[in-house]
């Protein structure tokens, strides 16, 4: 394995940890904030075509697997 995906695989670990260490409230805050940031970048005329699709491919994701656990439920 490569430096860099290494480095990115503990990245990983470590951001698991730390979103299995907060309540529910700050994940639900984190998550709104998530949602709003990649919003604004995906709607924002001064960034490239390439950053606003992108961010919108994440938003559409995260929308998509919030709506995938509501039907779970």
């Amino acid at each position: 394995m490569n430096v860099e995906v290494h480095e990115q695989y503990e990245d990983m670990n470590i951001d698991m940890e730390n979103l299995e260490s907060i309540n529910s409230s700050s994940l639900i805050r984190v998550i709104i904030w998530t949602l709003r940031d990649l919003t604004t970048w995906a709607t924002n005329d001064n960034v490239t075509k390439e950053v606003r699709g992108f961010c919108a491919m994440l938003l559409e994701a995260i929308r998509y697997q919030i709506s995938k656990e509501l039907k779970r439920k």
